[in-house]
């Protein structure tokens, strides 16, 4: 393919996946073959993708998952009411916090 035809590929991949007839907005690398073999008549595999996609400035995005039902402003008022007052029982308890409950040391940004 030239190089013209992988920027069309290019805006293509920034523009929504439903645009391009996909049932969901998620781009994949099987759905690109997909779309280069459709709009191209060129096989690729999805694994050789992804490089060439880089190159092009595309990056692998991973969704953030979250409840529909999720209430913000219900879990911040159990962090800041509840939380404490669990967190004050584990150490009344004696012995060692769980793992999950302390705080992460990262090196380098967050």
């Amino acid at each position: 393919m030239s190089s013209g035809e992988w920027r069309q590929v290019a805006g293509l991949v920034r523009a929504d996946a439903r645009t391009c007839g996909f049932p969901t907005e998620r781009w994949t690398l099987i759905r690109i073959a997909y779309l280069i073999h459709c709009t191209f008549g060129v096989r690729y595999h999805p694994n050789y993708l992804a490089e060439r996609l880089h190159r092009l400035g595309s990056s692998p995005q991973q969704p953030c998952t979250r409840a529909k039902e999720r209430d913000d402003a219900l879990v911040e008022a159990w962090l800041k009411r509840d939380w404490p007052r669990i967190k004050r029982g584990l150490e009344e308890a004696g012995g060692p916090l769980p793992s999950w409950t302390r705080r992460v040391v990262r090196f380098g940004p967050a």
